[in-house]
This record gives C-alpha cells, sequence and structure tokens, in this order.
C-alpha cells in the first residue's frame, strides 16, 4: 500500500520541532514495528508481574476480565452515550413537566382569585391585571439579576453556537436557572408567550452541562462536531418534552438549528427525544388525573372519508393565507424591535427603567383581555393552549345547537355577546397577533412557537366556519370539519413563521389525528414557499437584528462574486503565531495583548511551514508549569553550584522575537496598554496575578525560565488545523465554513501561513464589502464580540 509520508526532512530540512508525527500523516510503514515493540513491553511487564506476585488462579482471571467487560460495557464510550442521552431526556422531560405545573397552579390561583371578587368589577379589573403585572416584572428582574443571557427564546443563539460561534455565557448553569425560573414566572403571568424556543435552550445548557461529568464528553469538547452532536440531540428533546412528539422533535431540530445535519446524530437525537416523550407523559400519568398515555390535544374528527378530493384547494388556500400572515408577523414583530431600538433616548430610559416596559405592556395587554370588558368579544379569558384544545372541536359551531348546559357554555364563549362566531374568531386572531408581536419583545424568557401555533389555529378554525356556511351540505355529501382546518391552519402559520416543515409532523403528533396529513403537508409546503418569498424566519431575523456573527445558509454568487474571489482577497495577513525558536515569554505576551482562541505553529520565521496550532488554554497551561517549587529548586542548586552571577534583575528582555515589523507591533501595544512587569495566570475562572517584583531571587528565577524556547513536547498540538490554499473561492470557503461549523482557517500558499480567515471576514466578504475590509487587521478567532441581546429585541 502506497502511502503519502510526510516527515520533517521532507517538508523543511531545518525544522527543529521535536513532537512525535501523529498517524494523520500516514505513518503506516512504522505500524508493524511499534506493535511488535509494545507487545514485547506487555509480555514482559506480566512475567515481571508474576515473578513477583506468584501466578494468579485461574478463577480469579476469569473474574477479573469478567468484572472488567460489565466495566466496559457500562462505562465504555458507547454506553456513556447511551446513559448521557437517557439522562438528558429524563431531565429535560422534569424540567418540562415541573413548569406545566407551576405554570397550572399559578392560573388557577389567578383564576380562583377573579372569581372571589366577583361582586365588583373594579375589583376583578384589579385582580386580573395585578396577577399578571407582579409575575411578568418577577421574570425579569430575576431574569436580568441572575442571567440576561437567558432573555428571550435562545433558538438564534443556540443556532449560531451550532455553526462555530462561541457564546459560552449562553450555556452556563447560571443561564439555565434564570430560564427556568423566568420562564415559569412569564408562562404563568397569562401573556401570550411560548415554550418551545426556551426549551431548546434549556434542553442545550442541560447537555453542556451534563456532558461535563461523562469522560468521553470531557475531552472532546473541543472537538466542534462532538459539540454540534450534543446540541442537535439536545435541540430535539427541547421539542419533543413540549409537545411530547419526538418525531417532530428531531425534524424541527434539524430544520431550526442546522444548515448542514450529519445522519450521524439521527439516533442520538431520536432516542433522546423518545425518553424526553415517554418522562414527560409518564410524569402526567403518574401526578395528573391521565388514566393512560394519550396526545395532549384530544380529537374526535372523521376518519374515513375525511375531506373530498375537491377541499385540496381550500386547504391550499389556508396554506397560502396562513404563509402571508406569517411573514407580516415576522415583520411586524422585526419592526417593533427596530423602533424601539432606533429611538436612542427611549431605548436609554427602557434600560434604565427596565421594569417599566413590561409593566406597561401587559397592562395593556391584560386590559384588552379583560373577560368582563372587551376580551368577551375575543374569548380572551382562555390561555392559547385551552383555546388551540377547543379549536380542534369536531362540531361546527355556526350551526350546533347545544344538548347540555356544558356544550352551552363552550359556545357561549365563542359566540360572544355578538351571537357571531365569525366575529369572535376574527377578533381572537387580529387581537393575539398585535399582542405576541408586542409580548415576545419582552425581556423574559418566552417562545414564539405557540403563540403562532394558536393563531394559526382561529385562521383555520375561521375558514373552516366559512365553508360550512357555504357548503352547508358539504362537497360531493361528505361534511366540512372546521376542526380539520384548524389543524392545518396551525401548522401552516407556525411554519410560514418559523420556515419549517416539521410543524405538519407535530400538529398530527399532538392530535393523532392522521386523516388529514397529505392536505397538511401541502399546505403547509406552500406556506413556507410563500413565506419565504417576503421575509426571513422569526429565527434568522432575530440574529440579523441581534448581529450575531452568523453565516448564511445560501449566498448570491452576483451581489459578492463568490466564484471569481479568492481566499488572499479577504483574508487576514497580519497573523500572530509561534515558531520552533520562540520563547515562553514572547508567548506569554502574546496571552497577554491578543485575546484569540488559537495560535498558529510554524517551523520558523524564514519559511513559515505551518506545522499545527496550539489552543490558548493549553498555551497557558504550558506557561503555568514552569512556576513549580520543584522547578525553582532544582534552578537554584544550579546556581548554587556553578556560583554564576544572576542576570539582570529588574528588567526581563525576551531572548527571541518574531519578524521586526510584529515585535514593533507588540511593543507598541504593550505601551499603549501599560503593561506592568508581572506573569498573568489567566483561566476561564478567575484572573490570579503573581507579582515577579518583591524577591529578586524569585525574579531571578522567572526571568530565566520565561527566557527558555517553549518546549512542544509538553503540550499538544492540532498537527492539522483547517487550512485551504489562497486560491480557494469565496463560494467554496462559505461551504467548508458552514459544513464543518468553522470558527477560523488557516490560509496557505504551498505549505506556508500567508494569513488567516474567520467568520468575520467571510461574512462581510458575502456580504459585499470587499473594498471595507483592512487587508491588515487583527482579528478575534474566539469571535467573543457579545451580541446585542438588549432585552427588548429578543423574543
Amino acid at each position: 500500500m502506497s502511502t503519502n509520508r510526510i516527515t520533517r526532512e521532507t517538508v523543511s530540512g531545518d525544522s527543529a520541532l521535536c513532537y512525535t508525527e501523529t498517524l494523520t500523516y500516514g505513518h503506516y510503514s512504522d505500524l508493524r514495528h511499534f506493535a511488535r515493540k509494545e507487545a514485547s513491553k506487555t509480555k514482559r511487564r506480566k512475567s515481571e508481574d508474576n515473578n513477583s506476585t506468584g501466578k494468579t488462579p485461574a478463577c480469579t482471571n476469569t473474574c477479573r476480565h469478567g468484572l472488567m467487560w460489565w466495566r466496559h460495557v457500562l462505562f465504555g464510550r458507547y454506553a456513556q452515550d447511551w446513559i448521557f442521552l437517557t439522562l438528558l431526556g429524563f431531565i429535560v422531560a422534569i424540567f418540562s413537566f415541573m413548569i406545566d405545573v407551576i405554570v397550572e397552579k399559578i392560573q388557577i390561583a389567578h383564576r380562583w382569585a377573579y372569581r372571589e371578587v366577583d361582586s365588583s368589577i373594579v375589583s376583578q379589573y384589579f385582580v386580573w391585571i395585578v396577577f399578571p403585572i407582579v409575575f411578568i416584572c418577577f421574570s425579569a428582574g430575576f431574569t436580568h439579576i441572575v442571567g440576561p443571557t437567558a432573555i428571550g427564546s435562545g433558538i438564534p443563539e443556540v443556532k449560531t453556537i451550532m455553526k462555530g460561534v462561541i457564546l459560552k455565557e449562553y450555556l452556563t448553569l447560571q443561564t439555565l436557572v434564570a430560564k427556568v425560573v423566568g420562564l415559569s414566572a412569564s408562562l404563568g403571568s397569562g401573556l401570550p408567550l411560548g415554550k418551545v424556543g426556551p426549551f431548546v435552550h434549556m434542553a442545550s445548557v442541560s447537555a453542556s452541562v451534563l456532558s461535563q461529568m461523562f469522560s468521553s464528553f470531557r475531552n472532546e469538547l473541543e472537538n466542534e462536531s462532538r459539540k454540534v452532536d450534543i446540541l442537535t440531540a439536545a435541540s430535539a428533546v427541547g421539542v419533543s418534552c413540549t409537545f411530547a412528539a419526538p418525531v417532530g422533535g428531531v425534524l424541527f431540530s434539524i430544520e431550526a438549528t442546522a444548515t448542514y445535519f450529519a445522519v450521524r446524530n439521527y439516533w442520538r437525537g431520536f432516542y433522546s427525544a423518545i425518553c424526553g416523550a415517554i418522562m414527560f407523559r409518564l410524569l402526567a400519568l403518574w401526578f395528573s388525573a391521565e388514566e393512560t398515555l394519550t396526545v395532549l390535544f384530544k380529537t374526535n374528527l372523521r376518519k374515513e372519508t375525511a375531506y373530498d378530493v375537491y377541499e385540496m384547494l381550500p386547504f391550499v388556500a389556508v396554506g397560502a393565507i396562513c404563509g402571508i400572515l406569517g411573514a407580516l408577523f415576522v415583520y411586524v414583530h422585526k419592526s417593533i424591535v427596530l423602533f424601539i431600538r432606533r429611538r436612542k433616548k427611549l431605548n436609554a430610559f427602557l434600560q434604565k427603567y427596565r421594569l417599566v416596559y413590561p409593566t406597561v405592556v401587559t397592562l395593556v395587554i391584560m386590559s384588552v383581555l379583560f373577560p368582563a370588558g372587551f376580551g368577551k368579544y375575543m374569548a380572551g379569558g382562555l390561555s392559547l393552549r385551552e383555546a388551540a384544545n377547543q379549536m380542534f372541536d369536531n362540531r361546527t359551531w355556526s350551526t350546533h345547537e347545544p344538548n347540555d348546559f356544558i356544550e352551552a357554555r363552550f359556545l357561549e364563549i365563542w359566540k360572544g355577546p355578538l351571537d357571531n362566531v365569525y366575529i369572535t374568531l376574527f377578533l381572537f386572531f387580529v387581537m393575539r397577533f398585535w399582542m405576541c408581536a408586542i409580548a415576545t419583545t419582552l425581556p423574559v424568557p418566552c417562545g414564539i412557537f405557540i403563540p403562532s401555533f394558536t393563531m394559526g389555529a382561529s385562521v383555520g378554525r375561521l375558514f373552516g366556519e366559512m365553508m360550512a356556511f357555504c357548503f352547508p351540505y358539504g362537497i360531493r355529501g361528505k361534511a366540512i370539519l372546521p376542526g380539520a382546518y384548524a389543524i392545518v391552519g396551525a401548522a401552516t402559520f407556525s411554519a410560514a413563521v418559523t420556515h419549517t416543515v416539521s410543524p405538519a409532523v407535530i400538529v398530527f403528533e399532538l392530535t393523532g389525528h392522521m386523516a388529514h396529513i397529505l392536505p397538511c403537508v401541502i399546505a403547509v409546503m406552500v406556506a413556507c414557499a410563500v413565506a419565504n418569498f417576503f421575509q426571513p424566519s422569526a429565527y434568522d431575523a432575530m440574529i440579523e437584528i441581534k448581529k450575531l456573527p452568523f453565516l448564511p445558509a445560501t449566498i448570491d454568487p452576483d451581489i459578492c462574486n463568490a466564484h471569481q474571489v479568492d481566499a488572499e482577497a479577504f483574508m487576514v495577513r497580519d497573523v500572530y503565531f509561534l515558531s520552533s525558536r520562540s520563547t515562553y515569554s514572547y508567548a506569554w505576551e502574546l496571552l497577554q495583548l491578543h485575546s484569540v482562541r488559537a495560535y498558529p505553529l510554524v517551523d520558523n520565521e524564514d519559511n513559515m511551514m505551518l506545522r499545527g496550532s496550539i489552543q490558548r488554554k493549553e498555551l497557558k497551561r504550558v506557561i503555568n508549569a514552569l512556576f513549580t517549587s520543584e522547578r525553582k529548586h532544582q534552578y537554584l542548586s544550579r546556581k548554587l553550584q556553578t556560583k554564576e552571577p544572576s542576570e539582570d534583575k529588574t528588567e526581563l528582555r525576551p531572548l527571541e522575537r518574531s519578524p521586526q515589523d510584529l515585535h514593533d507591533k507588540l511593543e507598541e501595544e504593550k505601551e499603549n496598554k501599560d503593561v506592568e512587569f508581572r506573569v498573568r495566570f489567566l483561566d476561564s475562572d478567575a484572573e490570579d496575578e503573581e507579582d515577579l517584583s518583591p524577591d529578586v531571587e524569585n525574579l531571578d528565577w522567572k526571568v530565566h525560565e520565561l527566557s527558555q524556547p517553549i518546549n512542544f513536547e509538553d503540550c499538544y498540538i492540532d498537527p492539522a488545523p483547517f487550512q485551504f490554499s489562497a486560491k480557494t473561492s469565496l463560494y467554496k470557503v462559505h461551504w467548508l465554513f458552514s459544513l464543518l461549523s468553522l470558527h477560523h482557517a488557516y490560509v496557505t500558499d504551498g505549505g506556508r501561513l500567508v494569513g488567516i480567515v474567520s467568520m468575520d471576514e467571510v461574512r462581510k466578504a458575502i456580504q459585499g464589502f470587499l473594498n471595507t475590509i483592512p487587508k491588515k487587521r487583527k482579528t478575534t478567532l474566539a469571535l467573543k464580540g457579545k451580541p446585542e441581546s438588549e432585552a427588548e429585541a429578543t423574543k
């Protein structure tokens, strides 16, 4: 077998790097020698153990092998995947059930207090608005204090993280606590808010925190593909535990968060989503009055001859209407956010007095929904879930006569004082439309899927009632089912808002009604096509508003000239690097002055041959390992033995620098930042500083240690960082960044490092700003620019 064997001699004759080449470079010829050598070592070790301890009985060896086998089965790498996914599903399901119970108790208490003061309409109005204001203000205040990153949906941030951008503050335990408590309070307030997006975020945070407890994930979190695997499964679990819809949850997670999906994650998403859905329904069975596992929204629609073939056109019309209305909803929501942001004085006022905006919005919405006032014309006393469940009813409200008091009360709600179901449904949609658009801009954890789901059900129900009025005897003898139109409307409107097809599957998992799956899928496709023509999805719109570093899924070659523009046209040429001659002091200065994620490693400054990259954390660890008591004692012992005078004790003079231009730049930045003479031991949690000046011997020892060349054998070097040729087109660069979720890549020319490209450069090049990109500019590989997640701009 022929292999491309690359050695240090073939790449560069004067290479000074002394680390072992990995098998990535095709060193298959040394494998037999290595195997024989290791086998001889193993045999020698076993013989020595037998000679020293005596021969072990056969039964002991059998038991030992059996225990090792069970340990491998239960705690091996493959088993840890299953355990991790199972625990993830159970944990998120417990969160979902717990929040549902809390919200239900809050709403029961609210309605009980409302009924207890029925003697006075003023008292009822006071109770009606005070409960929501208290809970929404508590949610806004708690979220702002504990974890501001928990504000809004969370899907735009998760989608950005899965594209390779580092937003670590969004995946912390603090954010999870703020999300759970804030979401419980915001949903309990009774405002038209959802929980799908927050649960996707909560599941992603839970997966990130839980993965730290498993060894198979702990060392591989730096691997971008491994992190994407975890977040993909978590997104599916978040949707599954909201609707108890595992299949739709997996599909929605793929469509809403991923541009390119790895098929290897399919089983992870399905298994974890099924675990979460089963646990969610079992908890409802154990702690509620349910008798068995059932769907959330029960329907009794006709299944045999459910619709006539000519009804396909009305279903398609529902899809087109919901597509237009969904695009309009995204536009209105985006316009409200931009209106507040562009008014700087208003924005500053709302930032200073954070509870004013939630209070005013809640007061207005709940006043309109007051059941004894204007709310009786639009079923204002119903929650979103109750309204959606009732709209799937099999009866035709406009013509049905009640048989008992329950049915009479049910129809009274939807006919209203005007005894007209069409006006009630129309007002329900119109008022919920602007209420949801404003409520989802509040600085609280909230989602947008369930509000759009309910609004679509009202549109479909209204269309179905009108069809039943126009065709009282049905179409060719088949009666019109307004409830089926409500199901199709719910799927199409939510699909138009999110630009996903999975709501067609979710709605049937929610209702258990499969007879209308074909017209529903067709209507959803039409709605997505229409909405995509007018507006981006709600999640992409928020990514754009928050200015998150996210690459578009597709590019227009006519705008950015993607096929003719090469990487060298927009790459950053001024790259800070390490070489085989770099000293610890130079590496320390790089850590102090430049907060990049990884540093390229070249052979030397003359040939600039790229050898790999070193992570920032690894470089910090190597420098921190210098200053140990053992190394200090060794240095002092050698010094006493040789009795040589120490070097300069007052100033650290690195022995080596990069090329002159890079050296001058470092010195200039050092003076500008007033970098004192000290070594800063940085880590992710705190910055501990150790002053070098008090002790002269201490100073002399540390000067000596820092002036030594870096021993690259002590640190992990990625021998194959992502790189491409300088002549690679912008179209291919965008494809690589999107497919591999890269945050940066090196540009080489014949193996020589000539530049670097991060997501920021690719995004600006795609946007057609090639002429405005400076050719010599430092790039932040970690993309640590904090997104503008202002309170009023989140959803």
